[in-house]
């Protein structure tokens, strides 16, 4: 991020987080699930309600040694690589990002190599 660059709020609802971003997972400070993209949970086949521990959903595979959202975002400068832990065969790359209320916003992909 350019330091150099004004920076301004932006206020989304669920709904539009869910249009532009149907790979999301909004955490809450803890790492429980307040909100999850329709695509995700889709792919993850409704585990992901909220409520649901990051821990519970996913198996960190990069960083080594994370296994919780803190730890992935502190060690992995914010991009990690996830497997399900539903028994669902989906392999997950994201980017995430702390917000400033201390909620944590992770935009996954299918990680295809």
């Amino acid at each position: 991020m350019q330091h150099d660059r004004p920076q301004h709020s932006l206020t989304l609802d669920t709904d539009t987080l869910a249009r532009f971003m149907p790979m999301h997972l909004l955490l809450d400070a803890e790492g429980l699930v307040q909100s999850a993209g329709p695509t995700l949970a889709r792919v993850l086949q409704g585990s992901c309600a909220p409520g649901a521990r990051f821990e519970d959903l996913f198996e960190v595979r990069s960083p080594g040694g994370a296994t919780s959202v803190d730890e992935v975002l502190h060690r992995a400068g914010h991009r990690f690589r996830l497997v399900a832990r539903s028994g669902v065969r989906a392999r997950l790359r994201g980017l995430g990002q702390r917000l400033a209320d201390g909620r944590v916003l992770l935009n996954l992909s299918f990680g295809i190599d």
